[in-house]
């Protein structure tokens, strides 16, 4: 089968690294490209992690070098002050638009697979007249854009009825939605009953298969053997809880509790930058990114995310953490609560919401506490880690992807 995957950028993110994991299990036995609108968010490191040694054609319109950016800078800002104020997108949404349909034209493309929604809505209004099957992979993003957008712009008591428009024209003419969790079906509300009932969706949790990695070890870095270590992976965003977390930390370190540490895996951002020069305790790490993060996992003993990121759906980070049967505290939020079950146990304590929709700091100490309390506590939630990480097979995903993009 001749698939085309579409995806804004390919950075260090839960879709993109989804995405790199799906086309590495697919590769083998189909013909896959992957177009990346915006080339200059292309992690080349990142790509190379997953796919190096596979026939896999990653492809984008061109990456913007300092001459192009500055040439186009300067016909763009001449253009804006004669009243075209949107010329570098224009210019830029052309070229995409061509380069798609010369690809899906050239490779014969039998199926689009389409991820985050500016891909979608690209790939909407290249193929809207055509018949060639197409499915859209829901990551979380279309409960952010309904209320305005990602960070500062999400506004939950704020409707964005232009994107209700949008997302109507998506679901009309995809073959299928896949969803990673159930979160990602309150965009159905807000549609025609009819789009509703007339698209398939199915929903397909992410599958895992890690990277090659090598274990790093507590002399690395000078901890004891009998110190008990938290740790979290996850975008350098604040969203993702960082602040609430170090709170908590440096909260039971004051209580007396000297014998923790706390790794921090997150790629180099100025939020970062900033927590680091704040939270200077010398059991805290920040290790920088890392495209192998489970060798930093399988060093820490007890796993975190206290996350209240408005597109939180199936973070990878909380896949991770159950792989290396780590004891997880996290946010009930998206599908957080499932994914650390197996049957009617939990591998670890969910922290709630507050009204403001942040973290409860209190419970968040209080399960970091307990770990420290009951050394038996991390066992216990260690061996349900294990069996709630089943539902992740890679295997299980790939078989659902290609069934539902052949109506099986």
């Amino acid at each position: 089968m001749n698939i085309l995957f579409v995806i804004d950028c390919l950075n260090l993110g839960g879709a993109q690294t989804f995405l790199l994991r799906l086309v590495r299990a697919l590769a083998p036995n189909h013909n896959i490209i992957i177009y990346v609108l915006y080339p200059n968010e292309r992690d080349k490191q990142l790509e190379q992690s997953f796919l190096n040694g596979l026939n896999v054609k990653i492809v984008s319109v061109f990456t913007y070098t300092k001459i192009s950016n500055w040439l186009v800078g300067k016909v763009g800002n001449a253009l804006y002050r004669l009243g075209y104020k949107t010329f570098r997108k224009d210019i830029t949404d052309r070229l995409i638009v061509n380069r798609l349909k010369f690809i899906i034209l050239s490779e014969k493309i039998n199926v689009i697979n389409s991820h985050l929604f500016a891909s979608d809505w690209m790939v909407f209004q290249i193929i809207k007249n055509t018949n060639i099957r197409w499915f859209v992979s829901m990551h979380g993003c279309y409960e952010t854009f309904l209320h305005g957008g990602y960070y500062e712009k999400f506004k939950l008591d704020y409707i964005d009825h232009d994107f209700i428009e949008k997302s109507e024209c998506v679901f009309k003419r995809a073959n299928g939605i896949i969803l990673a969790s159930d979160k990602n079906k309150k965009i159905n509300s807000y549609l025609s009953q009819e789009t509703v009932n007339n698209v398939k969706q199915k929903k397909i949790y992410y599958g895992f298969q890690p990277n090659h990695f090598v274990k790093k070890e507590r002399s690395e870095y000078n901890i004891p053997g009998d110190r008990l270590i938290f740790g979290m992976v996850a975008r350098g965003i604040k969203e993702k809880g960082w602040k609430f977390l170090l709170n908590s930390f440096m909260g039971l370190i004051n209580e007396g509790f000297s014998n923790i540490h706390l790794i921090l895996v997150c790629d180099r951002t100025p939020y970062i930058d900033g927590l680091k020069e704040e939270y200077t305790h010398d059991n805290i790490l920040f290790t920088g990114p890392s495209y192998s993060p489970l060798e930093w996992v399988h060093l820490m003993d007890v796993t975190i995310l206290p996350t209240y990121f408005s597109g939180e759906s199936l973070p990878n980070s909380v896949i991770e953490y159950l792989y290396a049967n780590k004891p997880v505290i996290a946010c009930n939020t998206g599908d957080i609560s499932t994914m650390v079950s197996d049957q009617d146990e939990k591998a670890g304590f969910l922290i709630p919401l507050t009204e403001s929709n942040r973290p409860d700091q209190e419970a968040l100490t209080s399960a970091m506490r307990a770990y420290i309390l009951d050394p038996n506590l991390k066992i216990k939630h260690g061996e349900i880690a294990k069996a709630a990480f089943q539902k992740f097979d890679m295997n299980y995903c790939v078989e659902s992807y290609l069934n539902f993009f052949q109506d099986k």
